[in-house]
């Protein structure tokens, strides 16, 4: 395996964004009604989609509260703080020494399908490009044990979990590197990523668990 430069694939970082969908809060109902799908009214693109995928994977997660008649696949959510509203995810997957974005992934708001993501991306990169970190960077949302076990026990991933604020906390840039399929880093959630991974320091609230070593 190369590494595409020095440091380069030595740690990744991941963290999304929630988008708003376009999907009007009045043509939503709650989950537990009864929702007749073969309805002439109903018959779009976003709903043929989201029937096909139900069909094909099932209910990803808890059922959730509120569905959306237009866009049935956007996830009704309050992450942000504020009014709920439905929406999808952005998922970044970020070298954190080139500080370049190396792979994104869309998926409904909610943690499992985020999580999800994270799986997708690592394999995808570590196909597309022969790139895989040795650390993991993300929040606490990332700390599941199903995604835990996968980067431990199948990926020997290293996870860093939860980035924390401390007095002590060096600084550092990372400059956006142009390189083969990646993008710079304008994003948001890929800045505070990235910000993140550059703390450099564990607090007494940071969760680190290292892997086996390989046999």
């Amino acid at each position: 395996m190369h590494d595409g430069g020095s440091g380069a694939g030595e740690g990744f970082a991941i963290d999304a964004s929630v988008v708003k969908a376009d999907a009007n809060r009045q043509r939503g109902v709650p989950s537990t009604e009864s929702v007749d799908w073969t309805s002439s009214e109903l018959s779009t693109r976003a709903v043929q989609e989201y029937l096909q995928a139900l069909e094909q994977d099932g209910q990803v997660g808890a059922t959730p509260m509120n569905l959306s008649l237009t866009d049935p696949a956007a996830r009704w959510t309050a992450a942000p703080g504020g009014p709920a509203f439905y929406a999808y995810c952005t998922n970044y997957l970020i070298d954190v020494h080139a500080g370049v974005i190396v792979d994104v992934e869309a998926t409904a708001a909610h943690r499992i399908a985020e999580t999800e993501a994270t799986k997708i991306m690592v394999d995808r990169v570590e196909e597309r490009f022969d790139l895989k970190p040795k650390r993991l960077i993300g929040d606490t949302a990332y700390g599941s044990a199903p995604l835990l076990n996968w980067m431990v026990e199948e990926k020997k991933i290293e996870p860093t979990f939860r980035c924390g604020r401390s007095i002590n906390a060096p600084t550092a840039r990372y400059r956006a590197m142009p390189s083969v399929g990646t993008k710079r880093v304008t994003n948001t959630a890929a800045r505070k990523a990235i910000r993140c991974a550059a703390s450099g320091v564990r607090s007494q609230s940071h969760a680190r668990i290292s892997p086996k070593p390989t046999q």
